[in-house]
């Protein structure tokens, strides 16, 4: 009997064990599972469409350079045609351009500004989307805060009910008092239940972002949100601005486009090789080698002079854009961090308010039992002290939403995302 007891007891031990091993396998994949910030920025550099669509263009733009960079080998052409006696007449061309007074290689470097104007359009589209993707991250923080806000407000009231309904039961407390206390009962589950939809929307629309479901519960680094002042924010701001780069390789692009222009009507020098194919010519005199200056000039000149005068305009254009783009990152990084630096301090009073009013909810408690105060005062200091709550959850969000759109616009979420200035 001792050994059947000992043996069984063996049995449970060991089917115990197996059951803890895999129920710590069944929970080892979602503890490694990625999360935080930073997944859900990466995952939105690899998943979005936009990205993808502009690194396309980028791809076609690097081989227009390529294609501009083969002008300045030989071209091949040819004909061939059928006289009216039957017979056939062609010839094959061979030519070298050996000088074309730069028309090559402005359009090359043309089309490596080109390149490089993708390059940072590219970037300019990333950043778009890692602001957008750390604004929606940092609001669904901001409506979690609020959740548990909602949740604790939820069991307060649960409480207050309870308490109310013994008071009731004891004669201490009208039915009138326990019907409010149960319709502000309503009101908070109702008020939990609406953040609830709240923060369900906003997992849609970080989904939107991010193409796939990341996991968002994980809080953001605070090291993330330390900013400098305000002086060398903009700065950065200016210096790091892909905007702005994209902006300045444009220029740089239509400058070599109005010197495209200027050097049009210079002729070019090539090196022509031709050769006549047909029964009409001899050998000896079929094949030509020729040193050719070769122009071209429409419509006396006017052409040209009308268009060098269009695309000095667009270049003009351009340089006003780029003081335009200027003014407003620097218009909207003053807003940011006056905003920043106003929730910062609304935080700050928040906060007293929240401690001088709860500190009032125990004083109108203890009234309230002396006789000294209605149930309905100790329900009216519970809501005020849980829309401070609310209050203060909101302003914490915008603050961190503001950080982050900072932080993103001078370059500091570049790496966390995954992404490098070109």
């Amino acid at each position: 009997m001792s050994n059947f007891l000992n043996i069984k007891a063996l049995a449970l031990f060991t089917v115990t064990a197996l059951c803890s091993q895999s129920s710590s396998a069944a929970t080892k994949p979602s503890a490694n599972r990625p999360s935080g910030l930073a997944h859900a920025l990466q995952t939105t550099m690899a998943q979005h469409p936009a990205l993808k669509g502009k690194q396309a263009e980028l791809s076609a733009q690097s081989f227009t350079v390529e294609s501009t960079r083969a002008e300045r080998f030989a071209s091949i052409s040819g004909q061939l045609g059928q006289q009216s006696n039957g017979r056939h007449q062609g010839s094959i061309r061979l030519q070298q351009p050996l000088w074309t007074f730069g028309k090559i290689d402005t359009a090359i470097r043309q089309a490596q500004a080109g390149l490089l104007t993708q390059s940072w359009q590219l970037l300019e589209v990333q950043r778009l989307l890692i602001e957008d993707t750390a604004a929606a991250y940092g609001k669904l923080q901001g409506i979690r805060q609020r959740a548990k806000v909602a949740r604790s407000n939820v069991i307060d009231h649960q409480r207050l009910y309870r308490q109310i309904k013994r008071r009731q039961q004891g004669q201490m407390a009208s039915k009138a008092d326990t019907r409010l206390a149960y319709s502000r009962l309503l009101q908070a589950k109702a008020q939990q239940q609406s953040i609830s939809g709240e923060l369900a929307i906003g997992l849609n629309e970080l989904q939107a972002i991010t193409q796939i479901q990341v996991d968002s519960s994980a809080s953001i680094d605070r090291q993330l949100t330390v900013l400098p002042a305000l002086q060398q924010t903009a700065q950065l701001a200016i210096e790091n601005s892909a905007v702005l780069q994209a902006k300045s390789q444009d220029i740089e692009a239509k400058r070599l486009t109005v010197k495209q222009q200027k050097i049009s009507t210079l002729p070019s020098v090539y090196l022509r090789l031709e050769r006549d194919l047909g029964h009409s010519y001899s050998a000896a005199d079929s094949t030509r080698l020729s040193l050719v200056l070769e122009g071209d000039v429409q419509g006396l000149g006017y052409v040209s002079r009308a268009q060098l005068k269009s695309e000095t305009a667009r270049l003009g254009a351009a340089k006003l854009d780029l003081q335009v783009a200027k003014i407003d990152i620097n218009r909207r990084i003053n807003t940011l961090m006056i905003n920043r630096d106003l929730q910062q301090l609304l935080a700050r009073s928040q906060k007293q308010a929240i401690n001088a009013v709860a500190g009032t909810m125990h004083s109108v408690t203890r009234q309230y039992q002396s006789g000294r105060k209605s149930w309905i005062e100790v329900l009216n200091t519970r809501r005020e002290l849980n829309e401070l709550r609310l209050q203060l959850a909101k302003i914490n969000s915008d603050w961190l939403i503001s950080s982050l759109r900072i932080a993103t616009l001078i370059g500091n979420l570049d790496a966390l995302a995954g992404t490098t200035q070109r």
